[in-house]
């Protein structure tokens, strides 16, 4: 992320320094990333190994075949995001657990690595969820 996108997404959220703050990650933590991922991913006829923490090396051409480049899983990924963004499933405790440390008084950011021309999906399906928090997308 260049200094001036930082900068840019920093100007559209408004923090308060005398509370608590949380940023919280979209992916895994306020939708079911990896579920939605992995039927996209086998609707291609790819498969997954959870060898490490990467999604580089662990997307195989098919069930026994071997890791697909960096680049084509990079491509996936993109395209997952584009196609699926707004129906990636949330996690039913999220906004629940949201709005009860809101009501605590604790602010919350939502972080997403969804690609820029995805962020109005991702803004969507956190309506859609339930979750109204700024986006750092």
């Amino acid at each position: 992320m260049t200094v001036e996108r930082a900068e840019a997404l920093a100007a559209g959220i408004e923090i308060d320094p005398a509370r608590p703050l949380l940023i919280v990650d979209a992916d895994e933590v306020l939708f079911h990333f990896m579920a939605a991922f992995l039927e996209f991913i086998q609707s291609k006829g790819h498969a997954f190994v959870f060898r490490s923490y990467a999604l580089s090396g662990n997307v195989l051409a098919h069930a026994d075949g071997p890791p697909l480049p960096r680049e084509t899983v990079t491509g996936l990924v993109q395209s997952f995001f584009a196609a699926r963004t707004r129906h990636i499933p949330p996690d039913p405790e999220a906004a629940p657990a949201l709005a009860r440390l809101a009501a605590d008084g604790v602010q919350a950011v939502v972080l997403s690595n969804v690609p820029t021309d995805a962020a109005a999906d991702r803004r969507h399906a956190l309506e859609a969820a339930g979750i109204d928090l700024a986006l750092a997308p």
